[in-house]
């Protein structure tokens, strides 16, 4: 995906500032699944700079390093002749660029009085507006005459983003203890299109018995949480499981105990 969409921004924005602004994209994403929040929020506000110097090239032409003063460029595009520019690059953009991502770094640097810390939805709600802002830039700036393909790419990059997993080469990686429930549901949560009993088993066989993979998705169908079609030999997550994961997620971040799903544990645990 990363090849097609520096293809379809670089045909009319300098290569070097799609392929830097598509990295520290990877960044934010990368941080997100690591559950690195604080981590997210920083290359959350580099993209945002990346996203500037690309508008300040659409405005002006030129290719600077470093945009000086963000809230400067905010209103050099607010200027622009609307005859001549998309509102998205005028206003839109440069409003939620600056506002969301780039802000929350900027503000949340302090200390946290609350025992909450917000870094979470902070991490969560700046990944979404990266993922509208590059969408939208592809959606203005594409060179490709395919609209189905278009809507495609568009449509995995604002695909709903899963915390905590990591894919390194071909193997596929849980990086917290979220009990059987959580592991499976949000394996599903990432795959959209479904997985089949022997890539799930392969993914969690590093950390449960094959036996206790089998009986927790039955129980998962059961509590209808997830599905199984006989027709694609796939399990695929519902909407009440998609509920239950955020559920899941939300009472790990915020130090809630451990799942209650212990009957079932990983390997070499008691």
């Amino acid at each position: 995906m990363k090849e097609q969409i520096i293809k379809e921004l670089s045909s009319l924005i300098p290569l070097e500032l799609v392929i830097d602004l598509i990295e520290s994209y990877e960044k934010v994403l990368i941080e997100y699944k690591k559950g690195e929040w604080r981590d997210t929020l920083l290359f959350s506000g580099r993209f945002v700079e990346n996203v500037f110097r690309i508008l300040h090239y659409i405005r002006t032409g030129e290719i600077v390093r470093e945009v000086e003063s963000i809230q400067d460029e905010v209103k050099a595009l607010q200027n622009l002749p609307k005859d001549k520019f998309d509102e998205s690059i005028r206003v839109i953009i440069p409003r939620i660029a600056s506002s969301i991502p780039y802000n929350l770094r900027n503000k949340r640097n302090v200390a946290h009085v609350k025992s909450v810390d917000p870094t979470y939805l902070d991490a969560t709600l700046s990944v979404t507006a990266c993922d509208w802002i590059l969408a939208e830039l592809i959606r203005l700036y594409h060179s490709s005459d395919d609209p189905i393909r278009i809507y495609e790419l568009i449509g995995i990059i604002i695909r709903k983003k899963t915390p905590f997993i990591e894919k390194h080469g071909e193997e596929v990686f849980i990086t917290r203890k979220l009990g059987w429930k959580g592991e499976i549901l949000l394996l599903l949560l990432e795959n959209p299109d479904g997985l089949e009993r022997n890539e799930i088993g392969r993914i969690l066989g590093k950390y449960y018995a094959q036996s206790t993979i089998t009986e927790a998705l039955q129980k998962l169908i059961e509590e209808r949480l997830v599905v199984y079609s006989d027709n694609m030999k796939k399990y695929y997550i519902t909407g009440p499981g998609e509920t239950e994961i955020t559920k899941i997620i939300s009472k790990f971040i915020w130090g809630d105990g451990e799942n209650e799903n212990r009957n079932l544990t990983r390997k070499g645990e008691n």
